[in-house]
């Protein structure tokens, strides 16, 4: 796609700017005159970025709704999201939502009779018309474009029977995309279940009853993470500083190579310096899913963890690595869900975990428990990948199909 009126060379079918084959005059909500007045608002929040569909709209009021909920949308209408053009967050306006209010951060495009909405809509979704109004934002403070900006954007604009016959083999191959994706996502699902079922089997197993009992304070000794004043903080390294660990670097391992701050080494206490073996904590988040997640430090590393994260140090009557797993059975999170506190934050505490009683074998018998549980993990991961590998196939599959439908060659 280029930016002026031309025939494509390839095809013979005329390009045309969008503001060509889209309507001029869009309605607006008068709130002033119809203050009562409620209508369902699509906002930029709405649009879901996997199938490119509104996900979720909610009931706003004349008098109270936001001074973007203003422009009125109808059944066919194409909304491309003007800011960060380059997540592609557009979709099209269903039949039960017409006649009601979306953002202004949305170019509305209603096309007109040389243009059926479902061609408008997959052109809007194409990487050619991604990267076209993503070089429009290149250079520029905030990232967004203009409606006029949108509207210049040229695209093919063949007869609209063949965009009808273009479009009906787009849906099924579409389809059949969404299918297979659907279907990696039950298989990631399933992964993910397979290791808490592989924890399950070993933390709740028959044998586990007959395993003595100890307290967790028994079994390692809790450091609170490192306070610092934000402005203390630096998103880099620098001379006198140490890196700090944030919950967003807790997953099924360490994140180290992103979302670190760097802290004043006076600010680190020599306890506080993470050793091989540490197991870090998420203590406090926004998201019940966060909190309690952990993670195991594999090497000595020069850093600590922030705040709203603690660290658990194994003592010598526990293998570091079975514990770790334990933290992530049942046994555990049931426990953490029944404990985290706080209405927009969830909160775990030391004082509250010290006295949790947990069935622990004998150490040669956790390093050979956890030897497993690792392998285990390990087949799962490369599972997992293979998978995340075959979803990028398909993400790349998607986009050859546009370019090929838009070349002609569909």
């Amino acid at each position: 796609m280029n930016r002026t009126q031309s025939q494509d060379r390839h095809t013979g079918w005329p390009t045309r700017p969008l503001g060509d084959v889209v309507e001029t005059e869009i309605s607006t909500w008068n709130t002033g005159s119809h203050p009562d007045e409620e209508k369902q608002y699509i906002e930029i929040a709405s649009i879901d970025a996997a199938s490119k569909t509104i996900a979720r709209t909610h009931l706003v009021q004349g008098r109270t709704a936001p001074s973007r909920a203003r422009t009125i949308v109808h059944a066919g209408d194409v909304l491309v999201a003007t800011t960060r053009p380059n997540l592609n967050a557009v979709a099209i306006v269903p039949q039960e939502l017409d006649g009601q209010v979306c953002s202004t951060g949305f170019a509305v495009l209603r096309p007109t009779e040389s243009m059926t909405s479902k061609w408008l809509y997959w052109s809007v979704r194409s990487p050619a018309f991604v990267r076209t109004v993503s070089d429009l934002v290149v250079g520029a403070m905030y990232p967004a474009v203009t409606d006029k900006q949108v509207r210049s954007v040229v695209i093919p604009v063949p007869p609209v029977l063949n965009q009808q016959c273009i479009v009906a083999k787009l849906d099924e191959q579409m389809a059949a995309l969404d299918r297979a994706e659907k279907a990696l996502a039950e298989q990631q699902a399933a992964a993910s279940a397979l290791m808490t079922a592989t924890l399950q089997q070993v933390f709740a197993s028959p044998g586990s009853e007959q395993w003595p009992q100890s307290a967790l304070s028994e079994l390692c000794e809790f450091i609170r993470g490192v306070t610092f004043e934000q402005s203390e903080a630096l998103p880099s390294p620098s001379e006198g500083h140490l890196p700090i660990l944030r919950a967003g670097n807790i997953t099924d391992t360490l994140a180290l190579d992103s979302d670190l701050v760097w802290v004043p080494s006076r600010r680190v206490s020599p306890d506080q310096l993470l050793k091989s073996g540490d197991i870090v904590m998420c203590m406090s988040s926004g998201s019940a899913k966060v909190v309690g997640k952990s993670a195991r430090v594999s090497n000595d590393w020069a850093g600590s963890a922030g705040a709203f994260c603690g660290i658990l140090r194994p003592r010598n009557v526990v293998d570091a690595n079975w514990l770790a797993f334990w933290l992530r059975s049942d046994q555990f999170t049931t426990w953490r869900d029944s404990q985290a506190r706080g209405a927009n934050i969830q909160n775990l505490r030391f004082s509250q975990m010290s006295d949790i009683v947990l069935r622990v074998p004998p150490i040669p018998e956790q390093r050979r428990i956890a030897a497993k549980l690792e392998s285990a993990r390990n087949g799962i991961t490369a599972f997992q990948s293979l998978l995340g590998s075959q979803h990028a196939v398909l993400a790349a599959l998607r986009a050859t199909l546009l370019d090929v439908a838009f070349s002609g060659e569909i």
